[in-house]
């Protein structure tokens, strides 16, 4: 009969170490699976931040063009209130009267006698067809002297 047989054969120290060497091999495979894992989830967290960023940025764009929307509305406001201002000018009766027919000569223009009058009442100058304004140009005023008239 063999010697080894009916005897364990677990305390073969070849085989101990193989066991051991496995195991060992075993715990780094778990060790790099956990690292990968941690990797993993690092990845996940960065994307999520990412798109928390995202979706600042868009916030931050959506209240630009509201607050762009605001200023066009308070500009178009501004506008109407200005149309809104513009009044009609009255006229003056000395304005009146030198339109009447009866204070024109043949010519259509204003008679001698408001000339007169104008220059004594209003200056010195006096505008064809028109009265006098502050907008006249001074191609359209003409200077009158007492000493002319």
């Amino acid at each position: 009969m063999d010697k080894n047989v009916g005897k364990s054969t677990s305390n073969d120290p070849g085989k101990k170490k193989k066991k051991e060497k496995e195991k060992e091999k075993e715990k780094e495979k778990e060790k790099e699976k956990e690292k990968e894992k941690e990797k993993e989830k690092e990845k996940e967290k960065e994307k999520e931040k990412e798109k928390e960023k995202e979706k600042e940025k868009e916030k931050e764009k959506e209240k630009e063009k509201e607050k762009k929307k605001k200023k066009k509305k308070k500009k178009k406001k501004k506008k109407k209130k200005k149309k809104k201002k513009k009044k009609k000018k009255t006229k003056k009766s000395w304005q009146k009267s030198a339109n009447k027919s009866e204070n024109r000569g043949l010519d259509g223009y204003r008679t001698s006698e408001w000339k007169r009058e104008s220059v004594f009442r209003y200056g010195i100058a006096y505008r064809k067809g028109n009265p006098i304004s502050k907008h006249s140009t001074s191609n359209q005023i003409k200077i009158l002297h007492m000493d002319n008239l």
